[in-house]
């Protein structure tokens, strides 16, 4: 059964102790879209592509953090753009690094 989702702490400390592998967090704010970048080459299975990153402003306070939207191929940035406030949801993953920037 998955727990529902809760608000992404304010302080990301917080993240680095105990298990959080697939922890479910929401946040408020708004992508920063001119801000975007694509992380690569990654290659899956056996295609040319990229990790596509948005910075995020988290509207409680004002953070940016980083998001992994995920893989699109070659190298075009997604058109489908959520413009305005918006809550997302996500999933923290070891090996991933949580930071303010």
């Amino acid at each position: 059964m998955l727990t529902a989702p809760v608000p992404l702490p304010q302080d990301f400390e917080y993240l680095k102790h105990g298990d959080y592998q697939f922890y479910r967090v929401f946040l408020e704010g708004e992508y920063l879209y001119d801000k975007e970048m694509l992380v690569g080459p990654r290659p899956y299975e056996a295609k040319p592509g990229f990790f596509v990153v948005t910075p995020f402003r988290r509207a409680s306070d004002g953070k940016v953090i980083l998001v992994n939207r995920g893989w699109i191929l070659g190298e075009a940035l997604p058109t489908t753009k959520v413009e305005g406030q918006t809550t997302i949801e996500a999933y923290i993953r070891h090996g991933e690094v949580v930071r303010e920037i």
